[in-house]
């Protein structure tokens, strides 16, 4: 075999770099392309003629709108959480007018306006931090629904006769408690 002089050879470890970067603007434009196509989806849902649209219409949808996808794509933007307020599993249909995810909050109250009034007025209800010795640092209503929790966890170990974890559920009480205390929410 023939050797060759003078030639030049280069370590492709050198450009490894280079093709990363790459890689990642890929991805990166694949998942910008993915967001602005659910985003479509879901102008495609609002601005639909039809209230409550099944899998096929949808898919026939944006396949009309985007004539270059294919199905493999469009099932996979289908498929994206953002798009499971729009999407009633009982009914296997998309629908205009999405269900929140959760229901809304009113604290305990009967009414929405209640609600809203005692947020009004107790803003710190919701937003000042309380630090819980032995727990760390939560918010006023973390540590009021630990209260509940902590109460509902020690009568269920009292019924079974588990007094250990009784203690230590009424310690935690007491913590927590005292932690109130000293931002001004509980005397």
């Amino acid at each position: 075999m023939a050797r060759r002089k003078n030639t030049r050879t280069f370590d492709p470890r050198y450009f490894m770099d280079e093709k990363t970067e790459i890689i990642k603007e890929e991805i990166e434009k694949t998942e910008l392309l993915k967001e602005s196509l659910v985003d479509a989806i879901i102008q495609i849902i609002k601005n639909s003629t039809i209230d409550d649209m099944d899998n096929a219409d949808l898919h026939y949808a944006i396949k009309e709108k985007f004539p270059d996808l294919s199905d493999d794509q469009i099932d996979q933007a289908m498929n994206d959480k953002k798009l499971d307020p729009y999407y009633d599993s009982t009914k296997g249909v998309y629908s205009k007018n999405p269900e929140s995810e959760e229901p809304e909050e009113l604290f305990g109250f009967p009414d929405r306006q209640t609600a809203k009034k005692f947020i009004r007025d107790n803003p710190s209800f919701f937003n000042e931090d309380v630090e819980v010795s032995g727990g760390g640092v939560r918010s006023v209503k973390g540590v009021k629904d630990a209260i509940i929790r902590n109460l509902e966890d020690a009568m269920k170990a009292a019924q079974r006769g588990d007094f250990s974890i009784v203690a230590t559920k009424v310690a935690n009480l007491k913590d927590h408690i005292e932690a109130l205390k000293d931002v001004g929410e509980a005397r």
